[in-house]
């Protein structure tokens, strides 16, 4: 899903994420936020890293039809997936994303996908929009504007905070704002 055309189904989704993994209190000031387009070789390597991990992601929805529901393919439980996950999300959002779109059947002994609209991501089709600032030389976030998400006009300003671990830039907590017009 590279746009939340049907956002209402994952606005409990972003409320759990936030409470797992809050964005800082101090945002940055409008001087730090600058164009992905005018950003250092660093930046554009972090940012193609958190296409990667918006990659994974669809990559876990993968899903073979059966009769009784939608069994993931990458991953045959909880644990699996969190580890599958946390290749491109830190931890506890792993496990937030699992625990959100995914159940497991006992019975089957697979896990399954819960039908329900799933996380905005970002790609190289938003690329030339997206902004940047820095927190730290191990924290990063990028913005994009999402518009016309559930009525003409209406605007949101989706957050994706990153972090550098073990030399790869993971998804760490993500926000979605509605933006006042």
């Amino acid at each position: 899903m590279n746009s939340p055309q049907k956002l209402p189904a994952i606005r409990a989704l972003f409320v759990l994420l936030y409470l797992f993994a809050a964005l800082p209190q101090d945002k940055a000031d409008a001087a730090s936020i600058k164009p992905l387009s005018m950003a250092p070789p660093n930046v554009g390597q972090a940012f193609q890293q958190v296409m990667a991990d918006f990659n994974l992601y669809q990559q876990f929805l993968q899903v073979q039809e059966t009769p009784g529901g939608q069994v993931l393919l990458n991953a045959r439980n909880p644990d699996e997936a969190s580890i599958f996950l946390s290749r491109g999300f830190c931890d506890d959002l792993a496990d937030a994303i699992c625990a959100s779109f995914t159940w497991y059947d006992r019975e089957r002994g697979r896990l399954m996908l819960i039908p329900c609209d799933g996380l905005p991501t970002i790609g190289p089709a938003q690329k030339n929009d997206v902004l940047y600032y820095m927190e730290g030389q191990d924290l990063l976030t990028f913005q994009y504007r999402f518009e016309n998400c559930y009525q003409p006009g209406d605007a949101y300003l989706y957050s994706v905070r990153t972090r550098l671990q073990d030399g790869w830039w993971k998804v760490e907590a993500l926000e979605l704002l509605k933006l006042n017009q």
